[in-house]
C-alpha cells in the first residue's frame, strides 16, 4: 500500500469551511466548537473510521475518491433495516423498493441510483444498479431483495462501476459484505414481535461461530419472518403485503497457512407470499379490454361509457381503491426459492495479492396476479421463472515502486434460464416467455499513482464482450371470451435470436489530500447496461424485437473532510451524467416493449454529514439533489414528451438521524434513535402518469434500545413510519392495454419489540 508523505502543507480546515455556505448550513460546528474544550479534558472520542472495499482493497471511506455511503451493523440495527428495500430512504439519491406493481411479485429489486436503474422484472432485462454479495454479482432483479442478517457492512457506490468489479454496472452498486466466522466460539439470537395494521409480525435471527480446528471455523446464520397481509382482498381471502420468508447461510473459513484464506459458503432462501400490496387508482371504461368487457358481456348499463358505478357487473370506478383493499378475485402470489455456493480464495503477499471468486446461484420463482384488480373476468397471468448463474473472477492486486496501487481482473459469467407465463386475456389466452442463454466476459484494471505527497492520479479501463440469446415460446393457447385469433397462432417466430456487444469503458480521476483532514477529487467514468429482447408482445409480430445497450458518461467532483478529532465528518459531491440510448417502456400494439427511445441529462449533488456532539450524542444528515430530464425523445416513444421527468428520480432526497445514549445507570445503557426521511415528487413511470405520481412525503422512524453493560442482552422497542404515511413505491399505466392505472403501496406503520442476546 502507498505510504503517503505527511509533510505536505496543511490548509486550515476552518478556512475551507468559510467559503462553503451549504456545508455551514447543515453542520453543527458551533456546538462542536463549544464542546471541544470539554472533550479535550476527557479521553479522545471520535467517529470510528469506516473501512470499505469499494476499490477492491480495504481503504478508509474518507480516503476513497468516490461518492459512497456505508452502513455498519450498528447502523443497520438502529435504523431498523431488515432488508435491502429498507435502504430506499436512508441514502441520498438512492431509490430501492421490493415490488413491481405490474408483476405482483414482492421479491423484485427495483433499485435506482441518481435516476438510473431498472424496474422491469422480465428475465431478458439486466439491472441498472448492481448488487454484489461478497464480490458475487446478482444478475437479475428477481430474487435480489435480500434479507439483512449476519452482515459486516453495506456500501452504496454511486456512478458506473466497471473498472474494479466483475460485471459492469451503469447506475451504481450495492456492495454487501457478510461477517466472516471468527476463531472463537460465539452465538447470537434475536426474536422480534411486531404489529402492522392489526396483523402480528414474527421475526427471528440466529447466528453462531464454531471453531473446528486451529485454522478452521464454521459460521452459520438463519432468518425467519412471518406476518399476514395488511391489504384486504375480500373476493379471494388472501390479503396482500404479507411476509413469509426463511433464509440461511453457512460459511467455512479456513486459514491453512499464513497469508492464505479460503472461504466456502452456502446460502438458501424460501419465500411464500401472497404478493405485493397493489390496487387500482384510476379506471377509464372507454379504453382497452374494459370497453370490450362492458360491451360484449353486459352492454347497457355498462356500455357505452360511462359505465354504471352502481352495477357490480360493470368495470367502472367502483373498483378504484386505496391502500387497504384490493377487489381482485384471482389470487396473487409471490413464491421464490434460491440457493448459492461460493468459494473465495485470497493470498496476500508483501506487495501482491491474488484472489479467486467462484460462485453458482440458482433462483426458481412462481408469481402472478389478476391484472384487472376487480372480481370481473378480464385478465390474469401466472409466471414460472428459473435462472442459473455461474461466475468466475480472478484478481491480481498490489503495489509497484512504492507509489502505485493496482488491481487487475478477469471475469466470466454464464446464465441460463427462462420464463413461461400464460396470460388469460379477454380476447385470447396466450403463452408468453422463452429461454435465455447469456455469456459475459471482461478484462478490467485500475491503478492509483501517488504522484507526490497527497496528489494521486487514478486510471482504469474495462473491456467487455457479451452475447445474449433468446428463444421465444409464445403462442395463442385458447380462444378467451372473444377468440380474436385462432389457437396455435405464433406470437413471435420460432428460433434463437442473438445479440452481441463489445465495449470499452474508461475511468480517470485525480485526488489531493490538502491535509490529514481534507481530500478533494475529480473523476470521469463511462458505463453501459446490456441490451436484450422484448418478450411481452401482442398482437403477433413477424420478428423478435430487441433493444440496444444504454450508455452513460459521468463527470464528478467531491470533497471529504473530517475535523475536531474526527467528531465532524462532511462529504459532498457534484456530478453530471450524460445518458444515451435510454431504455424506456413504450407500447407496441397493446403490450409494453423496451426501446432505446430517448437521451437524458442528469445533474445533481450529494452531501452527507455526521457529528459527534459529545460522546453520547451523534447527529447525521444526508441530502441528495437531482435535476434529471430528457434532452431527446425518439419517434418510438410517442407517450413520452421532452418535458417529462425521469422515473424514480426525485429532485430531493433528504434524511436526518439522531442517536443518544444514556449511560449513567449501573446495569444498562439506554440508546435513543430517531430518523426522518423526505422524498420529493416521484414519477413512477416514464410517461409521468398523474395518478401514480407520488407527491413529496416524509417517513419518521424511532427506537429505544436497552442494553446490558456487557452488551450480551438487548431489548429494542421500535416504530417505523410513525405517522402512517401513505405512499406509492411503484405504479403501472394500463390505460391503453386494459383501461386502468394501478399502484403498489409502501409499508404502513409497524411497531416492534425485539430481544437480542449473545453468548
Amino acid at each position: 500500500m502507498i505510504n503517503k508523505s505527511k509533510e505536505r502543507k496543511a490548509i486550515p480546515l476552518r478556512l475551507l469551511y468559510s467559503g462553503s455556505v451549504i456545508l455551514a448550513a447543515v453542520t453543527p460546528a458551533a456546538a462542536l466548537a463549544q464542546s471541544e474544550t470539554l472533550a479535550n479534558e476527557q479521553e479522545s472520542v471520535g467517529i470510528a473510521p469506516i473501512i470499505v472495499t469499494a476499490e477492491r482493497r480495504e481503504t478508509a471511506l474518507q480516503d476513497t475518491p468516490i461518492s459512497i455511503s456505508a452502513f455498519s451493523v450498528d447502523d443497520l440495527q438502529s435504523r431498523q433495516i431488515n432488508s435491502l428495500s429498507d435502504f430506499g430512504t436512508s441514502v441520498p439519491n438512492l431509490s430501492f423498493h421490493n415490488a413491481n406493481s405490474n408483476s405482483g411479485s414482492s421479491n423484485v429489486a427495483s433499485a435506482y441510483i441518481r435516476g438510473i436503474g431498472q424496474s422491469n422484472i422480465i428475465i431478458n432485462t439486466d439491472p441498472g444498479v448492481g448488487i454484489y454479495v461478497d464480490g458475487v454479482y446478482l444478475s437479475k432483479t428477481l430474487g435480489s431483495v435480500l434479507d439483512v442478517f449476519d452482515l459486516e457492512r453495506v456500501e452504496v457506490l454511486r456512478g458506473p462501476q466497471g473498472t474494479l468489479f466483475g460485471r459492469n454496472t451503469i447506475g451504481g452498486a450495492i456492495n454487501i459484505t457478510t461477517r466472516r466466522p471468527g476463531g472463537s466460539r460465539r452465538a447470537a439470537m434475536e426474536i422480534g414481535l411486531g404489529i402492522t395494521q392489526d396483523e402480528v409480525l414474527y421475526r427471528g435471527r440466529a447466528s453462531f461461530d464454531m471453531p473446528l480446528a486451529d485454522s478452521v471455523s464454521l459460521g452459520g446464520a438463519f432468518y425467519v419472518a412471518q406476518q399476514d397481509g395488511w391489504m384486504e382482498t375480500p373476493f379471494n381471502d388472501h390479503p396482500l403485503g404479507d411476509t413469509n420468508r426463511l433464509a440461511g447461510r453457512f460459511q467455512l473459513a479456513i486459514d491453512p497457512v499464513e497469508n492464505l484464506t479460503i472461504d466456502l459458503s452456502f446460502d438458501a432462501s424460501r419465500t411464500r407470499e401472497n404478493g405485493a400490496p397493489v390496487s387500482i387508482v384510476r379506471v377509464d371504461d372507454s379504453s382497452g379490454f374494459i370497453a370490450f368487457l362492458n360491451n360484449s358481456s353486459v352492454g347497457s348499463p355498462c356500455f357505452p361509457p360511462p359505465a354504471s358505478s352502481s352495477d357490480a357487473r360493470c368495470f367502472s370506478d367502483r373498483w378504484v381503491s386505496g391502500r387497504n383493499i384490493n377487489f381482485e378475485n384471482d389470487r396473487s402470489f409471490s413464491h421464490a426459492d434460491g440457493w448459492g455456493v461460493g468459494a473465495n480464495i485470497h493470498w496476500q503477499g508483501n506487495d501482491i495479492s491474488i484472489r479467486s471468486i467462484t460462485a453458482f446461484r440458482s433462483v426458481d420463482a412462481r408469481y402472478g396476479k389478476g391484472l384487472d384488480g376487480s372480481p370481473l373476468p378480464l385478465l390474469n397471468y401466472r409466471s414460472d421463472y428459473d435462472l442459473d448463474q455461474f461466475s468466475q473472477e480472478l484478481q491480481l492486486g498490489g503495489t509497484l515502486f512504492d507509489s502505485v496501487d493496482y488491481v487487475l481482473g478477469a471475469y466470466y459469467g454464464h446464465e441460463t434460464g427462462g420464463e413461461d407465463y400464460p396470460l388469460e386475456l379477454y380476447v385470447n389466452d396466450v403463452l408468453s416467455g422463452g429461454r435465455i442463454s447469456n455469456d459475459n466476459w471482461a478484462l478490467y484494471g485500475q491503478a492509483t499513482w501517488n504522484i507526490i505527497g497527497g496528489l494521486d492520479l487514478v486510471g482504469g479501463l474495462r473491456y467487455t464482450e457479451e452475447t445474449k440469446r433468446f428463444t421465444p415460446n409464445q403462442v395463442v393457447t385458447g380462444p378467451g371470451v372473444i377468440g380474436l385469433l385462432p389457437v396455435g397462432t405464433p406470437i413471435l417466430p420460432s428460433g434463437e435470436a442473438t445479440l452481441s456487444i463489445s465495449e470499452i469503458s474508461p475511468l480517470i480521476g485525480l485526488s489531493y489530500e490538502w491535509s490529514d483532514e481534507v481530500m478533494t477529487y475529480i473523476r470521469y467514468s463511462e458505463g453501459f447496461k446490456s441490451g436484450g429482447f422484448t418478450q411481452t408482445v401482442f398482437p403477433p409480430l413477424s420478428f423478435i424485437p430487441s433493444f440496444r445497450p444504454e450508455f452513460v458518461s459521468v463527470y464528478e467532483a467531491g470533497i471529504k473532510t473530517e475535523s475536531f478529532d474526527r467528531r465532524l465528518i462532511i462529504n459532498a459531491a457534484i456530478f453530471q451524467t450524460d445518458y444515451e440510448d435510454v431504455q424506456v417502456l413504450v407500447f407496441q400494439g397493446i403490450a409494453p416493449t423496451t426501446s432505446n427511445a430517448a437521451a437524458a441529462r442528469i445533474r445533481g449533488a450529494e452531501l452527507e454529514a455526521s457529528a459527534l456532539i459529545d460522546r453520547n450524542l451523534r447527529v447525521s444528515a444526508g441530502i441528495g439533489y437531482l435535476d434529471a430530464g430528457f434532452i431527446e425523445v425518439g419517434p418510438d416513444a410517442s407517450e413520452i414528451t421532452i418535458d417529462a421527468q425521469l422515473q424514480n428520480a426525485p429532485e430531493w432526497s433528504i434524511n436526518a438521524a439522531v442517536d443518544y445514549t444514556y449511560d449513567r445507570l449501573s446495569w444498562a445503557d439506554i440508546r435513543f434513535h430517531a430518523d426522518w426521511n423526505y422524498t420529493s415528487t416521484v414519477f413512477n413511470d416514464a410517461r409521468n402518469t398523474p395518478e401514480i405520481m407520488q407527491p413529496g412525503y416524509s417517513i419518521v422512524n424511532a427506537g429505544v434500545t436497552i442494553s446490558s453493560k456487557d452488551e450480551d442482552l438487548e431489548i429494542v422497542f421500535g416504530v417505523t413510519n410513525i405517522f402512517d404515511t401513505q405512499y406509492f413505491i411503484s405504479g403501472y399505466n394500463h390505460l391503453e392495454f386494459i383501461g386502468y392505472v394501478e399502484a403498489a403501496w409502501g409499508e404502513p406503520r409497524t411497531a416492534t419489540m425485539t430481544v437480542r442476546t449473545r453468548f
